[in-house]
């Protein structure tokens, strides 16, 4: 056969035979894998639109606009004080709400429930279960906004305690609350770019709308997203002991002066820990943080409600961890865990 000679029918067959073998195998090994996938961290979340969004604030950032939005499939209804849940029952103080005993509630992402429909997030579980246990009615206001610190939270209630007037004040203080954003910058870029979409810090608009859709396709598969954690975990730089001591101790003046605001208001003042999901399985990322900070508020003073042995047990009794698959925000069951914890323990502190 001369070297530019066709090459006969038989061979053209059989590489298309091995190519179509290839191919439906290389298809069979995603669908396996996809299948393994989902077995082993669960199936992904899909968002909706709208999605977050939130506008300048003098002092705290940003907050979040008043409307409806979803957290993944969930429905959001913020109210006019631009916080997840209904408007409050009435502004009258204390003295004059028929015996409504009234619980602010101020904490991150896992207070507000993200991922998770409204009668699964904290605030709402603790409601009904303070109730029972007090024998009263309790109103619990989620003052939860996502990616929020505790400087943030103190803001907050410097702001609304006044004319919300809680009985109770609860903060609940995550590992990563020592990590703080700069508020004027981000009020000024929201004041000349917001509203804006949370995840994305911009308008969900034009191209990043376009890119946005196309991401959440790529999301849909539980084999990205495990390649996608498998590839980032470790990725992260790890803070500086000088950074977690600075802000640990940044931590003293925002206890003090929440302290002080709500013997203002005549309301107590609780502090809840949130747990580590990964610590856990071992991978402590922020267990040492935690601690640190428990070793100053008892230095205060404060009693603080330890939510990680429930999280274990829990973990222990299901043979999981529950969170939400490659998110890590605690899931439906996770929360009543925790209410449940919490709770009993501001039952017995009664």
């Amino acid at each position: 056969m001369t070297p530019n000679a066709t090459p006969p029918r038989s061979s053209k067959n059989r590489i298309k035979k091995r190519l179509a073998a290839l191919g439906l195998g290389g298809l069979l090994a995603l669908v396996v894998g996809e299948v393994a996938a989902r077995a082993l961290g669960g199936s992904p979340l899909v968002e909706r639109l709208p999605i977050l969004e939130v506008q300048t604030h003098p002092t705290r950032g940003w907050s979040m606009v008043p409307g409806r939005h979803y957290t993944y499939q969930h429905a959001v209804d913020v109210n006019s004080f631009g916080l997840r849940g209904p408007e409050p029952r009435d502004l009258l103080p204390p003295a004059e709400r028929d015996g409504v005993r009234r619980v602010l509630a101020l904490g991150d992402s896992l207070l507000y429930g993200q991922g998770v429909a409204f009668e699964d997030t904290l605030p709402v579980l603790l409601e009904s279960r303070l109730g029972a246990a007090w024998g009263r009615e309790v109103e619990v206001i989620n003052g939860g906004h996502r990616a929020f610190a505790t400087h943030q939270s103190l803001a907050l209630l410097e702001e609304f305690g006044p004319e919300l007037q809680p009985d109770l004040v609860v903060l609940f203080w995550y590992w990563n609350d020592v990590d703080e954003r700069d508020v004027d910058k981000v009020a000024a870029h929201l004041a000349e770019n917001g509203p804006v979409a949370f995840d994305l810090s911009w308008p969900l608009e034009g191209t990043r709308l376009v890119k946005w859709r196309a991401i959440q396709l790529v999301r849909r598969s539980a084999l990205v997203m495990l390649t996608y954690d498998f590839l980032r975990a470790g990725q992260g730089v790890p803070w500086s002991k000088k950074k977690i001591e600075t802000g640990i101790e940044a931590q003293r003046a925002y206890l003090e002066r929440m302290r002080f605001l709500c013997a203002e208001l005549g309301a107590d003042l609780e502090l809840v820990l949130m747990p580590d999901a990964p610590a856990v399985e071992g991978r402590t990322v922020g267990s040492g943080i935690t601690d640190a900070f428990a070793r100053l508020a008892s230095e205060l003073g404060f009693e603080p409600i330890d939510l990680f042995p429930a999280l274990v047990d829990a973990a222990e009794r299901l043979g999981r961890i529950p969170v939400l698959p490659y998110d890590g925000h605690y899931d439906a069951e996770g929360n009543r865990v925790l209410a449940d914890a919490i709770s009993d323990a501001l039952t017995d502190e009664q």
